[in-house]
């Protein structure tokens, strides 16, 4: 039972994610991907991948010199493979 109370979490995580970058810009835009959902304008700003038990991966689409990084909880990734 705890495990589903946890992903439940993850979902309603997932859903407060999808409304904040949906409102971070004026015609931002969801589109449902088969891997993913991407969140653009004029090009994509945000990816965000389904939900899993424990954990919520969203990409966005920064310069890592901008913004602090925090271990654990975020990681510079253009050298590595993924969806988006």
């Amino acid at each position: 039972m705890a495990s589903g109370v946890q992903g439940a979490s993850t979902v309603e995580l997932a859903i407060a994610v999808d409304e904040a970058l949906l409102g971070l810009e004026d015609g931002a835009n969801r589109i449902e991907r088969k891997q993913y959902r991407a969140y653009q304008r004029l090009r994509n700003f945000a990816c965000l991948r389904p939900p899993q038990r424990s954990k919520l991966l969203v990409y966005l689409k920064v310069d890592p010199r901008d913004v602090e990084l925090v271990s654990g909880l975020s990681r510079d990734v253009p050298g590595l493979g993924h969806h988006g």
